[in-house]
This record gives C-alpha cells, structure tokens and sequence, in this order.
C-alpha cells in the first residue's frame, strides 16, 4: 500500500498538519529539530506526496513560470539553472518559455503559462511594461529579473544588476589606460539603448568627443564581434572597444589580428559583461560580470517567499564583479 502523510505523521511522532507543513515548504514556523525528523520519515518510508491533491486543496498548481527571451543567448542556461534550483529546493516545478525577443510571442507565452495554471511568473525585462496589463488580469505574482534603467509595473518584484555602470566602468577602464578612440560593439543601438547611453555619458565624463561612426551594431557572437570589430577599425584610429559581452570580446581579438594591430598595445578590449563562463578570471582582456545564476536563484526565492510566506515583492539590486586583464 502507498505511504500516506499519516505513516509520516506516526513515524516522526508530529501532527500530520506539521508533515504537510514541512514537506511544502511552509515550515518556519517549526522546529529545526522537529523539521529533520520529518524529513528523515518521509525519506525513511519514502513518502511521495499527492501533488495533484494538493493543487485540486489549496488551488494551486506548485508551479512557477519563467518567460526567456531567447534559449540561444548564452547567459540564460545559469539564470535558468538559479530559478530552477530554488524552485526545486521549495517543492516547485519550472516552465521555460521562449519569446524569440517579439512582444506578441511573449504576451501569447504568458497567457499560455497562465493557462496551466502556474502560481507565479517571472520574466526578463524585455517588454515588462507592455506585459503589465496583462499579468494584472490573471492576477498572479510577477518578478521581473535585470533591466535597471526601467521602472517596473507597480505591484512586481524586480532582481537586477546596473548594467549601464559595466558599460561606464569599461569605458574608464580603457581611459585610465590612455585610449581616446573608443568604440562601442552591441547588439543594436535600438535594443542595447541602455549601453548607447551609458557609453554617451562616459565619454562626457571623460571629456572625450562622441562619434556616432564609433558605435557598431552586431550580433552578440564570437563572428558578429569579429565583423563589428573590423567595421569599428575600418571607421579609423580606434584604440579602444567596449564589447557586449565576451564572445564578442574574442571577435574583436581576432579582427585586431587580422588587420595586423597589437593588443593591448595599439587596441584595447573591454567585455562590458560575461556570458558563456563561470567567470571573468583568465580571460586576456578585463570583463565586468553580471552574476546571472544569482539573479536567477533571488528572483525565485522573492517569488516563492511571497506566494508560501506572504511576504512583499520588492526591489533587490544584486552587483556585479570586475576582473581586470590585460589592457596596457
């Protein structure tokens, strides 16, 4: 016969109201001492609980959403992996969806989620603004992860870094070693707007002129950073990029080969974020990291906090590391 929540409740001795706390989560009200030896019970007789009961009990499906803008970017297998981990940690279930970047994939993604009933919803901040409404209507929790320079709808929690301060820190970076011809490599002036800006507002600061030739968009990859990059040099007497990311780092390491310049001596790179790797350590150009994993991992504690323990979603800033390299 199947172990019910009453063999665990008999075997630890506990109320079964005190199993059913432990085992969803909702226990901080109990005991560590008493917590353990319920959760050696249930491990003891192997205890599966009824998880389909459970939602039909307490309306709630144990499962939470999270919108990607796209599984090809790189940094959102950690990002994934850092929601996953807490939800799991918590008795929770994951549901990726990916927008491919289109505002109408994201609406039809969260209506979808929606649908089976998830609990809570958290996204990237493409397009949290137009989104607003709609969560709304389906009255459910949101926490939207990254995009500092917006505001979010009132009522959502949001996790970020400052990626405009990365983009301002590269530019110093390559300053403070004496370049006064800085490109800027990113995705697109459109969509990376928040770089554009930042990387404006550095050179002022720095009292160096800004050139919008300088400013090359490409895609966020090892051979998009190489064309860009050559695009950045062909425009004339570039001492200095600010990349995307790393992968793009590396392109314009190549592309500084192929034209036949020296790094550092004659150009140098600054990646205004890593991607792909677990750090910034042993890469031959200084990186700045937003720590994506952690982003993930807090957003999903902020969520789950607020739908088993009550407590209000906020704001939580989450910062970033420098690893200096080899910019002379």
């Amino acid at each position: 016969m199947a172990v019910t929540i009453r063999d665990v409740a008999r075997q630890a001795g506990v109320s079964i109201a005190t199993v059913s706390k432990v085992v969803n989560g909702n226990d901080s009200d109990i005991s560590k001492a008493t917590q353990e030896r319920v959760r050696a019970a249930v491990e003891e007789l192997g205890y599966q609980p009824n998880s389909l009961a459970r939602s039909l009990r307490t309306r709630r499906s144990n499962t939470i959403g999270f919108i990607v803008p796209d599984f090809e970017m790189v940094l959102y297998p950690p990002m994934i992996k850092g929601i996953d981990m807490e939800a799991s940690r918590r008795g929770y279930s994951l549901l990726c969806y990916s927008s491919n970047n289109s505002i109408e994939a994201e609406i039809t993604g969260a209506k979808n989620l929606a649908s089976r009933r998830i609990d809570g919803l958290i996204v990237n901040r493409i397009h949290v603004e137009e989104l607003g409404d709609l969560v709304e209507g389906m009255d459910i929790p949101v926490v939207a992860i990254d995009r500092a320079d917006l505001p979010v709808p009132i009522g959502m929690g949001q996790v970020y870094t400052d990626l405009p301060s990365m983009v301002k820190g590269a530019v110093r970076e390559l300053v403070n070693h004496g370049r006064k011809r800085i490109a800027l490599v990113c995705h697109s002036k459109n969509h990376s707007g928040m770089r554009y800006g930042a990387y404006r507002e550095a050179l002022q600061e720095a009292g160096l002129p800004f050139d919008d030739a300088l400013v090359i968009e490409g895609q966020e990859t090892f051979g998009g950073g190489r064309d860009a990059a050559i695009a950045a040099l062909e425009a004339g007497d570039v001492d200095g990029m600010v990349c995307g990311n790393d992968l793009v780092a590396e392109g314009a390491l190549a592309a500084i080969r192929e034209k036949g310049l020296s790094y550092p001596d004659e150009v140098g790179v600054v990646a205004a974020n890593v991607t792909y790797i677990s750090s910034g350590v042993g890469r031959p150009f200084p990186c700045f990291q937003q720590p994506t994993n952690a982003l993930g991992q807090m957003a999903a504690k902020m969520l789950l906090d607020h739908l088993i323990d009550g407590t209000q979603l906020f704001k939580q800033y989450i910062g970033y590391a420098f690893y200096p390299g080899a910019v002379q």
